[in-house]
């Protein structure tokens, strides 16, 4: 019975018969001296290259493992529809570039809060398949907007975030206005149907000091404020800082 539990045990990785037949011819004392040297030298070669074989199994499924790994850390941390940071993986850079800025490697930044105007317009006129279609737009309007130092994210719905990080104040404005003109700019051609795209904005910027709670707070309250101005008055939105 041991027998059998231990031949069980070896027959992921056992020997291959040619090799295992080489080296019972040796061990047997079967041939002259000259043979058992040719038989030793053979079978050793081929042990060796049945172990590499092994390894290099052994390494590809590694390699199978950690790219999967990889991927799985990815999707945690990245919007399915979008391909940008979703809020998890949002609020691990803001973390980090809060802690920089803290430690004076980073001068500080702005913080620009994104929610559509019109999305549930979008939905119910031309479906979802049509307003999946202008989150995707907004989020290429953002990606083409930002530095690879910057985070866009998609926080979920329609609401979107851009991190403009280690950026002087006015710099920071300028960019902030030039994207607010971009994306009430914006219109989605949906079956030979021009739809407009709107939305509002909020602002913060941020300095050694601050901490992401209140600047959050401020940049979404001041988001909303601009919605409430904005709906149902087809007006494009604006946003001060």
């Amino acid at each position: 019975m041991q027998n059998n539990g231990n031949n069980q045990a070896m027959t992921n990785h056992t020997v291959p018969m040619n090799e295992a037949a080489v080296a019972h011819g040796i061990l047997s004392g079967h041939g002259n001296g000259v043979a058992k040297k040719d038989a030793i030298g053979s079978s050793s070669y081929i042990l060796i290259k049945w172990l590499l074989s092994l390894l290099d199994d052994s390494s590809a499924k590694l390699a199978k493992a950690q790219s999967r790994i990889a991927e799985l850390e990815r999707q945690s941390t990245h919007d399915d529809m979008t391909g940008i940071l979703n809020r998890r993986g949002f609020f691990e850079n803001f973390a980090k570039e809060i802690d920089r800025t803290d430690r004076s490697h980073s001068q500080g930044g702005l913080l620009i809060m994104v929610d559509l105007d019109n999305f549930k317009m979008i939905n119910d006129t031309y479906g979802h398949q049509a307003g999946d279609a202008a989150l995707k737009l907004v989020a290429k309007t953002l990606v083409t907007s930002s530095r690879t130092m910057d985070s866009c994210a998609r926080l979920g719905g329609d609401e979107f975030v851009l991190l403009l990080t280690d950026t002087a104040r006015e710099k920071a404005l300028a960019r902030a206005q030039n994207l607010i003109k971009q994306l009430n700019s914006l219109s989605l051609v949906w079956y030979g149907a021009e739809i407009p795209v709107r939305a509002s904005l909020g602002l913060k910027d941020y300095k050694k000091g601050d901490t992401i709670e209140a600047i959050f707070d401020e940049a979404d309250a001041q988001m909303y404020d601009n919605k409430r101005v904005n709906k149902g008055m087809g007006a494009k939105s604006s946003a001060n800082l």
